[in-house]
């Protein structure tokens, strides 16, 4: 039976905690916008935040289920297989979800809104054949604990990361031309801290690539994982801080309606 090391344990102390602050900041993305003329897209944001949240605990559940449950290998593996297309569907809601969002406060409407079919379900399709395709030589689980090792598909991988990545970051990136817009101090304020905070934590996986199950084998490894987790948590606590600013912050910009 296989065990959990001291690395894996405190990664998924890690995923419970930020999943229970994920799914704080969805509450709150819900009360802020209850009432609004918008509500699909208001929707939509809150489901981002949540659905990172349900990914995290996913993992944590499959990291728990494959290292510790004493049960046939074969039993184990289709386990990993159910809990790792769970945890790709949360990713691709959570990001679908966001990527409209932000479409829908850059636009002003949803007449693009069908781009998020094209991308996020074309991407779907495309996870779903690499599930049922690659098997890692030597091992029988797919992703998750060893999302690194996809054998012949690490390239097609990839490829799939970068079309889930890159229309949010180029969606987060075009809120600072909203917030250049806004006459509200206190709009722009909120949109340019979510929008840099967002940016920040979503082109980091295209530059420090990283694989919370397998413990680095260097300094450079555990650099990466520090500073990933940093910029979740920078995210999570510029959500908070974009609806209730510090004092000071509201004196200095003038923000009005703050708390």
């Amino acid at each position: 039976m296989a065990t959990l090391t001291g690395y894996l344990i405190g990664q998924v102390i890690f995923a419970f905690v930020i999943a229970l602050a994920l799914a704080g900041v969805a509450r709150l993305s819900r009360r802020q916008y209850e009432g609004s003329r918008f509500p699909t897209a208001a929707r939509m944001f809150s489901i981002w935040w949540a659905g990172l949240g349900a990914a995290w605990v996913t993992w944590a559940i499959d990291t728990l289920v494959v290292h510790t449950a004493n049960s046939p290998r074969g039993l184990s593996a289709g386990l990993d297989y159910v809990l790792v297309a769970i945890y790709f569907t949360l990713i691709i809601v959570s990001f679908g979800s966001l990527f409209y969002y932000l479409l829908f406060v850059y636009v002003g409407s949803a007449r693009l809104s069908w781009t998020v079919w094209v991308i996020y379900g074309g991407l779907a399709i495309a996870l779903a054949l690499l599930l049922l395709t690659a098997n890692p030589p030597g091992d029988y689980q797919v992703t998750g604990l060893y999302g690194s090792l996809y054998g012949d598909y690490q390239q097609v991988a990839g490829i799939l990361q970068a079309i889930l990545l890159l229309p949010v970051i180029g969606a987060a990136v075009g809120l600072f031309f909203v917030a250049r817009r806004a006459s509200d101090p206190g709009q722009r304020y909120r949109v340019l801290l979510i929008s840099s905070a967002l940016t920040f934590y979503l082109i980091l996986p295209l530059v420090f690539g990283s694989n919370p199950g397998v413990e680095p084998s260097d300094a450079r490894g555990w650099i990466r994982e520090l500073v990933n987790k940093i910029a979740l948590l920078t995210a999570v606590a510029a959500m908070w801080l974009a609806y209730h600013p510090p004092a000071w912050v509201v004196r200095r910009f003038r923000l009005e309606g703050s708390d």
